[in-house]
């Protein structure tokens, strides 16, 4: 890879996708080389704009910084999940490669990521029967089988079985991520906040960390996973109430125990900055790993204007 020429187009605001085009190289040679610069004193941080498009600047980022998400022509789109557990004998990268299509399929630029995306420790009593007993494979094929693709970024709050994930060579999963996949920026606390118009996400793993329940207002939106299984409801944290949506498991955990396994489409719309409505639908996988729309009633969010006090309905 011409080294002089990747600086040049990194210094001329290029995104990751232009780069790789100008340099004919793919996303993982491109990821190695900043990696690589890295020995040789120059640090280069990933960013992420709107249309999930990647640039590096020479400003270091704090991970746990919130992210925004501007609207495209008054409506913004993704998907969220949860519950991936690569390495149990409950996961399926046919599922992800799946959810991968239909992203690209509906240009969407945005996947919200709820965590435990590896198993993990694996003498632990929470782990599940592992397909690969070594946490380090497990992140190898995390890398490998994750949706990847240009104008494509996941925000990712990872769950327990990540966070308490240390590779052979003494790396967290956490590092491992970040080193590897410059497309899905992790937030290292293990929860962050996502803001569209005046709205604000706050994306965790479980819901009942009491760190979350002191940063959450009436004004956010509470996505988490952990319980492997979709719903919705009201929120007490305290202070007040929340909306907490919880994201549907990606694994086939859930369906041993009667569930569906899945992911939600969600569609913000605003008009004049401010969110009026916000869909969301829920897609479950059937025998033959195909997506099709869940069984549970598509529902939505219709928020009132007055800022003061937010009006929530569920119909």
């Amino acid at each position: 890879m011409d080294e002089k020429l990747l600086l040049r187009l990194i210094n001329s605001n290029f995104s990751a996708s232009q780069i790789c085009d100008e340099l004919n190289v793919n996303y993982k040679d491109l990821f190695c080389k900043i990696n690589e610069l890295k020995t040789k004193g120059i640090f280069y941080y990933p960013s992420y704009d709107s249309k999930g498009e990647i640039f590096y600047t020479t400003e270091k980022i704090n991970a746990d910084d919130p992210i925004t998400i501007n609207p495209d022509h008054g409506r913004i789109s993704f998907v969220s999940l949860s519950d991936i557990h690569i390495g149990s004998v409950y996961d399926d990268e046919k599922r992800l490669y799946e959810i991968q299509n239909y992203v690209l399929f509906k240009d969407l630029h945005f996947i919200l990521n709820s965590g435990d995306n590896i198993d993990g420790f694996p003498k632990s009593k929470d782990s599940f029967p592992r397909r690969i007993p070594s946490i380090d494979k497990q992140a190898e094929e995390f890398i490998r089988v994750y949706p990847q693709a240009s104008e494509l970024v996941t925000i990712c709050a990872l769950g327990d079985h990540d966070l308490r994930s240390r590779l052979s060579s003494g790396m967290s999963f956490n590092e491992y991520l970040r080193k590897n996949r410059h497309d899905i920026k992790v937030y290292s606390s293990g929860y962050g906040i996502i803001k569209i118009a005046n709205k604000e996400i706050m994306l965790c793993h479980n819901a009942n960390d009491p760190r979350i329940k002191e940063k959450l207002t009436d004004n956010m939106i509470l996505i988490s996973g952990h319980s492997h299984y979709f719903d919705k409801n009201i929120y007490s944290y305290g202070k007040g109430l929340a909306v907490r949506i919880i994201n549907p498991s990606v694994s086939r955990l859930p369906e041993i125990n009667g569930f569906t396994s899945g992911f939600l489409r969600w569609d913000f719309d605003i008009s004049g900055n401010i969110v009026t409505c916000i869909h969301v639908q829920e897609y479950v996988f059937d025998e033959n790993n195909k997506i099709k729309e869940g069984s549970l009633d598509h529902f939505s969010l219709v928020i009132g204007n007055n800022n003061t006090r937010t009006r929530k309905k569920f119909y």
